[in-house]
């Protein structure tokens, strides 16, 4: 075989290997093999995805940007994005993501800080974000850091924002007794 053959044969297999990633990866097929499936939605989530009547916006505040990032936060941070990416395949398009990296002294930084969100500070003296705020219609609810210390909780965080920001006003509790509602007054010491 001529050379101009062997590189052509050589150039589409590297394309085929090329398109056949990009097909794969495009279909929305994921497995989760853990024991505890961790990485799949609950019944009850999804449940409550479906009961969403107006769009929900998610603005997750990542800091992505630090080179001093240990591997740990910067793995526990992208576990806490693709989580989100499941909420929103979930819901039909009535959960939109919005992932932000507030790098420092930035408008994302002051947004995130006017959110009430807590950038907790590394050795290296920087602030790192990683938290959320979850908006629909008029009501915002944050989350305000991701605690790795929970990270068997992230779906139960999660879930209960965005439930939170779905609830307009708190429901009210009345008691009726006809026992008598002050405490009896008891002598000074």
């Amino acid at each position: 075989m001529k050379l101009s053959t062997k590189l052509l044969a050589t150039f589409l297999i590297l394309l085929d290997f090329a398109l056949l990633h990009y097909i794969v990866s495009s279909i929305p097929l994921r497995f989760d093999l853990t024991e505890d499936n961790i990485y799949t939605l609950s019944d009850s989530t999804r449940s409550m995805l479906e009961k969403i009547e107006e769009p929900i916006q998610i603005d997750f505040y990542s800091t992505q940007s630090n080179a001093d990032l240990p591997a740990w936060f910067l793995a526990f941070s992208d576990r806490v994005e693709q989580m989100l990416e499941q909420y929103e395949r979930a819901s039909g398009g009535k959960v939109r993501l919005n992932v932000i990296d507030p790098k420092p002294d930035s408008v994302e930084e002051e947004r995130a800080m006017a959110a009430g969100l807590h950038g907790q500070e590394m050795a290296s003296g920087d602030r790192v974000y990683l938290g959320m705020v979850v908006a629909q219609g008029d009501t915002e609810k944050t989350q305000p850091f991701f605690n790795w210390n929970r990270e068997t909780f992230l779906e139960y965080d999660i879930s209960k924002t965005i439930y939170e920001a779905q609830q307009f006003s708190k429901p009210r509790i009345g008691l009726i007794s006809t026992l008598p509602l002050v405490a009896p007054d008891y002598p000074a010491m």
